[in-house]
């Protein structure tokens, strides 16, 4: 219910909630494939990958350079403090293959903050060991990280997040976008079909 008075929060009208059985069929669909999720793909322009270990990093972020024609923009969410140190002089390398880079608040999983392990460590380091002119970024949080990669999506650009914290939920928010797209479209298309049959009537 919470996520159908959001989505009609967003779009007025009601519409989610006259379509119900369509929007939790969707998104229990994508809710339960997300715990496995490998290169899935959310668009054409969006992918997700569990990859948090520097080699899985490495592999998704070739794939996604794969279908990438554009700017290939990746979301990273460190997991835990004491991973983000122990390998902090592997990921920059890992992430290299990115256009551009956002660093995501680090996913404790119930671990205490660790000195040189959390989100600015990791910007830091990916700032030295990246060449003059790839894009770094800091994010505060994962929702700035998103409204960034979404505000500067052009085509054939792919967005890549990455990680396996509460990053996932991004996913769905941007299920729930596709949704109110979707539910837009049909009312606007019910509209202009309304429009066209009452000009038909009056000829």
């Amino acid at each position: 219910e919470d996520v159908l008075k959001a989505v009609d929060d967003m779009m007025g009208g009601g519409l989610a909630k006259k379509n119900k059985a369509a929007v939790e069929a969707a998104l229990a669909g994508i809710v339960g494939e997300l715990p496995d999720r490998r290169f899935e793909r959310l668009t054409d322009a969006v992918y997700t990958d569990y990859a948090h270990h520097p080699t899985e990093l490495e592999c998704a972020v070739a794939m996604a350079r794969e279908v990438c024609r554009g700017t290939l923009r990746v979301l990273f969410q460190p997991h835990r403090y004491s991973r983000t140190r122990a390998l902090i002089g592997d990921f920059p390398g890992s992430l290299a293959g990115a256009d551009e880079l956002v660093i995501c608040p680090t996913y404790a999983a119930f671990e205490d903050p660790v000195e040189g392990g959390d989100e600015a460590d990791l910007y830091l380091a990916c700032r030295e060991a990246f060449p003059d002119g790839k894009k770094v970024f800091l994010a505060r949080s994962t929702e700035e990280a998103w409204t960034h990669a979404r505000l500067s999506m052009q085509p054939g650009d792919v967005t890549m997040l990455l990680g396996a914290g509460d990053i996932i939920k991004l996913s769905v928010v941007i299920v729930l976008m596709i949704l109110v797209c979707i539910l837009v479209l049909r009312k606007l298309l019910k509209s202009l079909n309304i429009t066209q049959a009452l000009k038909l009537g009056e000829e």
